[in-house]
């Protein structure tokens, strides 16, 4: 691989580039398709994340896109319609997406209310394995 790497991220077993053009590359243990976002095609990636077997890229438009063990639904967010994204990132099991109005979004595991943020408005959301830490 030739190409410049902007960010690396990892999950246990995973790993995931995002590179300076705004690829994705991503390499390690694919039992759980957490390595294989060849159905695919990212080229504008803005920023990277990875639960303990998932990733989620965050696009220039806005939109959030996830692949890997969905066990908890943690790369199901179908459910919303995101767009206006500012920030993404994962815990163990979940998912979570900053937006641009200050709101959070959360989907997957919610086993230790992880997905169940108080109704502020928040600047920064960083998860760690089952729990959150933000900045309002």
């Amino acid at each position: 691989m030739n190409k410049k790497m902007h960010t690396i991220v990892c999950g246990v077993f995973h790993s995931v580039a995002l590179c300076s053009d705004g690829t994705v590359h991503c390499w390690g243990n694919n039992r759980l398709n957490q390595c294989d976002p060849v159905h695919l095609t990212f080229t504008d990636v803005i920023q990277v994340a990875c639960g303990t077997q998932h990733s989620v890229v965050l696009l220039a438009n806005g939109t959030v896109r996830c692949w890997g063990n969905n066990s908890c639904n943690q790369c199901d967010p179908v459910h919303f319609t995101f767009t206006d994204v500012v920030q993404v990132t994962c815990g163990n099991t979940y998912s979570v997406a900053l937006f641009s109005n200050g709101t959070v979004r959360c989907w997957g595991n919610n086993e230790y209310n992880q997905c169940d943020p108080v109704h502020l408005t928040f600047k920064d959301v960083q998860l760690s394995y089952d729990h959150n830490v933000v900045l309002w």
